[in-house]
């Protein structure tokens, strides 16, 4: 038998590493896919905001294209029961292939579900309790709000207004497979993306990622009072 030093060995982690590499090249948005988008988002940006319907519509558009993509089946306007989703986006066979096999996607949910909204101003909180209820009904673990101006609050840290409500979201269920995920996706964000690294599904995973890392990082800090241990006895006793 030929000897094989450590050096010639492809470790687990170098395979994975690979195969992702190939999956991001195979991954990454068609050419013809990504010139409709930045013309569709340029003509948006250009648009009167007193055309509602158009900007409305352009921004359906936006959306399905963006998500049309061979490792997604996209459904239009679900209804259940009396409330009516945008999109139900459900990983296809090629995208359930993908998830699995690359160790960096494992986590990936298989289904999400994506609300467009028109409006003249940030999204706020009565829109991010009206799609958790929506993900309830239908038992999604993953919400994006695709939109111009994105979710009301202070900031990226902040855990006031919507952006806050998506936090307490998050942090309601400890283990990451329970967790309902709520992200905000503008028009800026997409043209960015698209311009500099056009593979959706590492966008959406890191843009998951990103919350999830801002709701544990400040949970750190968050330490037990002295009485606690105190208290809990009382009460329990």
């Amino acid at each position: 038998m030929n000897n094989i030093n450590e050096g010639d060995c492809i470790t687990l982690e170098m395979y994975d590493q690979a195969l992702k590499e190939h999956h991001d090249q195979m991954l990454k948005m068609k050419d013809k896919d990504i010139d409709k988008l930045l013309k569709a988002i340029d003509k948006l940006e250009k648009m009167s905001r007193q055309n509602k319907k158009l900007i409305g519509s352009l921004l359906e558009y936006i959306a399905y294209t963006l998500f049309n993509q061979e490792y997604f089946d996209v459904s239009i306007n679900e209804r259940t029961g009396a409330n009516e989703i945008d999109l139900l986006i459900e990983l296809s066979i090629t995208g359930c292939r993908i998830i699995d096999e690359i160790s960096y996607y494992n986590d990936f949910p298989k289904s999400i579900i994506v609300e467009s909204k028109n409006l003249n101003k940030k999204i706020d909180i009565t829109y991010v309790g009206k799609l958790k209820s929506l993900m309830d009904v239908t038992s999604v673990k993953f919400g994006i709000f695709i939109s111009y101006k994105g979710l009301a609050g202070r900031g990226r840290k902040s855990w006031y207004g919507a952006k806050g409500f998506t936090k307490m979201i998050a942090v309601s269920e400890k283990e990451l497979k329970d967790k309902c995920i709520i992200i905000d996706v503008t028009i800026e964000d997409i043209k960015k993306f698209l311009k500099t690294d056009p593979n959706l599904l590492k966008f959406l995973r890191k843009k998951r990622e990103d919350l999830i890392k801002d709701v544990d990082r400040d949970f750190q800090y968050i330490t037990k009072h002295p009485l606690e241990v105190k208290f809990k006895y009382i009460i329990d006793k």
